[in-house]
């Protein structure tokens, strides 16, 4: 016999839900300065200096998709027009981190930028789509691969 929060306790023996720790809580707007201010007192216990207001990283949107990144980070983007070695620009920064404020954007961080470096270009793994409609002597298989851009961050401002 366990303990009731136990797996395979006499709680999950006749049928309820064991005692599961407290699901993390998501970073939105109405609870970021919250957040924030739980990382500075953190941040000061441990001895770190978030005075110079550096930033730790950002939210950009390219392609569709959301990033998190920060500084030396490399990130696969959907394919973007650019040569290998050529430094590119995201201009959609949604949010910003900077000295553990969260800046959040509406839509966009003014005056943020992401400077990315194109580090090459690839293809995806195939996916394969297939349809059948039956007794009717109808198959179709194709392959997709999508194209991708690897970028390397070089700053965030």
């Amino acid at each position: 016999m366990g303990a009731p929060g136990e797996v395979g306790g006499r709680g999950t023996a006749r049928g309820k839900r064991p005692d599961y720790p407290e699901v993390s809580w998501r970073l939105t707007e109405g609870n970021a300065r919250i957040y924030s201010t739980r990382l500075r007192q953190q941040c000061r216990q441990h001895g770190d200096n978030y005075a110079g207001g550096t930033v730790d990283y950002a939210v950009v949107r390219t392609g569709g998709l959301q990033f998190r990144v920060s500084q030396g980070d490399t990130i696969r983007v959907p394919r973007i027009a650019g040569e290998v070695g050529q430094t590119i620009e995201l201009p959609e920064v949604l949010a910003l981190s900077r000295g553990g404020e969260l800046v959040v954007g509406r839509p966009i961080v003014e005056g943020a930028k992401v400077s990315a470096e194109v580090v090459g270009h690839g293809r995806g793994k195939k996916v394969v789509v297939f349809k059948k409609k039956r007794r009717k002597g109808y198959q179709l298989k194709k392959g997709h691969r999508q194209g991708y851009t690897e970028l390397r961050i070089i700053a965030v401002a």
